[in-house]
């Protein structure tokens, strides 16, 4: 039987048995999921690492400092529903019911990858891409940033 790994104050560990009725000794610790069965990460000429925030790059946030930055936006494929969604995202915090109630529109979304000066993605006719599922739009955002950070080109 494998263990689950977690981590616990800045440490990969597994999860913390405890014998009946004796308190958890790690009050935070969180289960590293895959959701993704692979992770490519960039290293600098400085050592720095450059890699997509997803629940396996969590062993890897516990090695120091970490700064996060935005990659890319999954928006609306629509002009004035970008609009909206743009303006009310500004509005509230990224955990809000607002905010998870615009991941749930029935829309045709886009992936743009401009925070990290990458282009909106495109289909195979050179349009700009739509996915109807927000989350097929998310995977193809993952893919290709993937390939972007690791400098393969299509």
């Amino acid at each position: 039987m494998s263990e689950t790994l977690g981590i616990c104050e800045g440490r990969v560990i597994p999860h913390p048995k405890r014998p009946e009725g004796h308190k958890n000794p790690c009050k935070n610790w969180k289960p590293i999921t895959q959701v993704h069965d692979e992770i490519t990460i960039t290293i600098d000429g400085s050592g720095d690492l450059k890699f997509l925030e997803t629940t396996m790059a969590e062993p890897f946030k516990i090695l120091g400092p970490t700064e996060t930055k935005r990659a890319s936006f999954v928006e609306p494929y629509d002009f004035w529903s970008r609009v909206a969604f743009t303006v009310l995202r500004k509005l509230v915090s990224d955990d809000s019911r607002i905010a998870d109630w615009t991941r749930r529109w029935n829309c045709f979304w886009r992936v743009n990858t401009k925070p990290v000066g990458g282009p909106i993605l495109r289909n195979q006719y050179g349009n700009i891409a739509a996915w109807w599922i927000r989350e097929d739009a998310i995977a193809a955002e993952i893919e290709f940033l993937n390939k972007f950070f690791g400098g393969i080109s299509e």
